[in-house]
């Protein structure tokens, strides 16, 4: 079953500076279950194509359904209640609170969707974060800080995990670590990931390419 579906999306941020739309009548569909990476040269538009799918960036024109409902009928409520209880974001920044425990920075995320599904001591022991739980952020390696902000993503009962450059903080090897996590929970959990990456040795952990170019779809690759 389709998640997202994309129909002739157009976005364009400022067209007296860019002569052309970020994203220019594009569509696509993206199954349950995937694991999607998405590459292109810089400003081809991928960053821009995953905050659109996730909602945080409104189109131009065409139409965006997510879970069978076009967003356009979404209330900004009802944006804000989707993306606290089914969708997940992890992000090239980390953006753990300092001075809070690993443990604490979960809570705190926890506490937003108010304890449903997957707890705190799941999520942590799904990550490999079980045993430092307590450290501060400080305390731990830039794989294990970004670990924790994915075990803060896949809190409660999330259906999709929208990956904006993962691993762009982090070492090759390192790198590889988040990407089998990724993996592993793609599998485990049946979460669809989609991930925009500029590494192309990443993809080979994921089980479709889409290829942007000029704000298109240049491929599009299942594997």
């Amino acid at each position: 079953m389709a998640q997202i579906i994309l129909k002739n999306i157009k976005k364009t941020y400022d067209p007296d500076v860019l002569k052309k739309p970020v994203l220019n009548q594009l569509s696509l569909s993206i199954e349950a279950g995937e694991f999607v990476g998405i590459v292109g040269p810089s400003g081809s538009g991928k960053t821009t194509l995953l905050y659109v799918m996730s909602g945080l960036e409104k189109v131009d024109s065409g139409e965006v359904l997510l879970f069978n409902k076009p967003l356009s009928t979404y209330l900004e409520s009802d944006r804000a209640m989707l993306r606290r209880d089914l969708i997940g974001f992890v992000f090239q920044f980390f953006n753990l609170i300092p001075n809070l425990s690993i443990y604490d920075n979960l809570k705190l995320a926890n506490v937003i969707i108010k304890n449903k599904g997957l707890t705190i001591e799941e999520a942590l022991n799904l990550v490999g974060l079980k045993d430092v739980m307590h450290k501060y952020p400080s305390e731990l390696s830039g794989g294990m800080q970004q670990r924790a902000s994915i075990g803060r993503a896949i809190l409660g009962e999330k259906k999709i995990i929208f990956a904006d450059e993962p691993t762009g903080n982090l070492d090759y090897q390192t790198s590889l670590d988040i990407m089998g996590l990724f993996k592993e929970l793609n599998q485990k959990l049946g979460i669809t990931i989609v991930m925009v990456t500029h590494n192309e040795a990443l993809l080979s952990y994921t089980n479709r390419v889409i290829r942007l170019l000029d704000g298109k779809i240049e491929k599009d690759e299942k594997r």
